[in-house]
């Protein structure tokens, strides 16, 4: 993995850990695998968090998450 790749990961991400350099260094074809499930899997456990607390947080806030969570994700409504 070249080091701008890491870098854009590390965009993505906002931050970068040891364990990011040398997983790059050792093994590059893992971390390429590893960011997409990562960022897939904080994806699907913000719309789940939203989805748990619908009923306490009320309808607009719920709407208003469900809209960031959309908007950061770029995630289109049915039309």
């Amino acid at each position: 993995m070249k080091r701008d790749e890491l870098d854009e990961v590390t965009r993505r991400r906002g931050y970068e850990l040891e364990m990011h350099r040398i997983m790059a260094a050792a093994d590059a074809e893992w971390v390429e695998k590893y960011a997409p499930f990562i960022e897939a899997t904080y994806t699907g456990e913000i719309l789940e968090a939203l989805e748990a607390v619908i009923m306490p947080m009320g309808g607009l806030a719920f709407r208003r998450g469900v809209q960031a969570w959309a908007a950061e994700t770029g995630f289109q409504e049915m039309t």
